[in-house]
C-alpha cells in the first residue's frame, strides 16, 4: 500500500440485519468495526472494535443502510478523536522514526547504533537497534521533529569508517545504504 503513495490503511467489517418488526416498520441494525495503520510502519494508530446502529423503516434495504450510515458516524468520530489524541501528543514530544540501513553487517551494525544513541544529529532523544538480517538492518529512532529533518541530519554526518547514504524516505520510515569503500 505504501508503494502506491498511501499514508494509512483502514480495515475493518461491517454486519447488517434486521433487528424484526417494531410496528408497521423494519428495524435495520449494524454492527461495524475498524482500525487504522500506518501503511508505513504497520503501527496500528486507532481502533474501534465495535460502533452501532439501529434505525426504522418501512423499506428494509432502507432500514440497514440508515444503521449503516448511523454505526460509521459513530465510528468516525471515535476513530477521529484518538487520532487527533495520538498525533497530538507525537508533535508536542517526539515521533518514532524507523531507519533501514542496507549493506551492513555486525561491525557497521554496532557502529551505525553507537552513531544514533551518541545524539549527533540534533535532535534524536534515543535510538534501538531492532534487528540485523540478510544485511538489512533495522533502528528505531526517537526524533523530535520530522522525519525529513532526521534524513537530512543523516546526510551531513557519518561515523568514522562507515559512508552511508540516505537513498528513501517515506512517512517515518528512512531508508539508507552503506557504501564500500
Amino acid at each position: 500500500a505504501s508503494m502506491l503513495g498511501a499514508e494509512i490503511i483502514v480495515i475493518g467489517t461491517a454486519k447488517v440485519s434486521s433487528g424484526g418488526k417494531v410496528y408497521n416498520m423494519i428495524s435495520g441494525q449494524a454492527d461495524i468495526n475498524g482500525k487504522i495503520v500506518r501503511a508505513d510502519t504497520g503501527e496500528i494508530l486507532a481502533v474501534v472494535p465495535q460502533a452501532r446502529g439501529k434505525k426504522p423503516h418501512i423499506s428494509a434495504s432502507t432500514a440497514g443502510i440508515n444503521a449503516t450510515n448511523e454505526a460509521a458516524g459513530k465510528l468516525g468520530t471515535d476513530i477521529i478523536r484518538q487520532l487527533i489524541e495520538k498525533w497530538s501528543t507525537q508533535q508536542s514530544n517526539f515521533i518514532k522514526v524507523f531507519i533501514v540501513l542496507k549493506n551492513a553487517d555486525f561491525m557497521s551494525y554496532m557502529t551505525f547504533e553507537s552513531f544514533l544513541k551518541a545524539q549527533t544529529v540534533s535532535g534524536i532523544r534515543n535510538a534501538y537497534a531492532k534487528s540485523l538480517n540478510e544485511s538489512v538492518a533495522e533502528f528505531e529512532v526517537e526524533f523530535e521533529g520530522k522525519a525529513q529533518a532526521l534524513a537530512m541530519g543523516l546526510s551531513r554526518t557519518s561515523p568514522d569508517g562507515l559512508n552511508f547514504k540516505v537513498t528513501g524516505l517515506s512517512g517515518n520510515r528512512i531508508t539508507a545504504e552503506i557504501i564500500q569503500q
